[in-house]
């Protein structure tokens, strides 16, 4: 009998534990993120927390190199990474388990893409639940996650007007794309 109320006790407190530990995995709109590296298909190591001692934000692109949403706003996302480049990094990460380095590479020469790019190696796709691609997430100089946007943009101004919302002011209330569904 005490072998059994011991596993009862043991399961009842494994259980209470589990949700606050899945829930401390998964980021949203004000989440804390902790540090994450990704090598580039360059092979130069990127680090979140080195990256916004130099900037003032991060966009993170969850990606894949068969998305054709994905391929169409890089362009776009080119154009605002060259003029607020000072300002801003992009870390873009193909969620896509069969692109290499190599076919990531070929991908942004072809586009002519020159943000860091990498595989997803720090599971972000998960992380951030990104149930369609491409999924853009605003990180702020301190590491919280102001913004999260699944969907495609369609101008350099789009990403401009993000990158001026964010760098002008602290925002009080964040859009994510939970509640733009």
């Amino acid at each position: 009998m005490k072998k059994y109320i011991g596993f009862v006790l043991a399961l009842i407190i494994l259980l209470g534990i589990m949700p606050v530990s899945h829930a401390a995995t998964v980021y949203q709109v004000g989440s804390q993120m902790l540090d994450f590296t990704i090598e580039t298909y360059d092979g130069k190591t990127i680090s979140l927390y080195e990256t916004l001692k130099e900037k003032e934000l991060v966009l993170i692109n969850i990606w894949a190199s068969w998305c054709g949403p994905c391929r169409n706003e890089f362009p776009f996302m080119e154009e605002a990474y060259k003029a607020y480049s000072d300002r801003v990094e992009i870390i873009a990460v193909s969620c896509e388990p069969s692109d290499t380095n190599e076919s990531i590479g070929e991908f942004a020469g072809e586009l002519g893409l020159t943000f860091p790019m990498g595989k997803d190696t720090a599971n972000l796709a998960y992380l951030f639940q990104a149930q369609y691609i491409p999924t853009s997430v605003i990180v702020s100089k301190t590491g919280k996650v102001e913004y999260i946007e699944s969907r495609s943009m369609t101008s350099a101004d789009e990403f401009a007007g993000l990158f001026d919302a964010f760098l002008q002011r602290k925002p009080t209330v964040a859009r994510s794309s939970q509640e733009a569904l």
